[in-house]
């Protein structure tokens, strides 16, 4: 199953992310795959970043971490942009940093399994 959080998942809670982890639990088959996509940014200091509590509110909701896939949604440049010259007649062709940061290129994909119990294989 694919899940992504809303796109207000920054201001989420714990409780809020808990909260979707155990609706999405009983929705898998035993031995069934999670796969939840964050939209990729950095933490602020002294916070969480949203991977670890999203990890976290999996593992409280049964689940496992399996995996972690970054998911690239623009071609990648030929070269890393900051190693380019900037001459003065030359126009902004958008391979620099935009603002002094890096463009955002990927989203994370994290995977996370189910185990299945006694009652879930009787049942399955």
């Amino acid at each position: 199953m694919l899940a992504t959080l809303p796109q207000g998942a920054r201001g989420l809670g714990r409780d809020d992310v808990a909260t979707a982890m155990s609706t999405w639990r009983p929705l898998l088959r035993p031995g069934g795959f999670l796969l939840v996509g964050l939209a990729s940014r950095q933490s602020q200091p002294g916070e969480f970043s949203q991977r670890a509590t999203v990890i976290a509110a999996a593992r409280a909701a049964g689940f496992f971490y399996h995996q972690h896939i970054p998911a690239v949604l623009v071609p990648l440049p030929e070269h890393e942009p900051r190693t380019a010259p900037e001459r003065p007649d030359e126009a902004d062709d958008g391979r620099r940093l935009l603002a002094g940061r890096h463009l955002p290129t990927f989203r994370d994909l994290v995977v996370f399994a189910t185990t299945a119990t006694g009652e879930e294989n009787a049942c399955a």
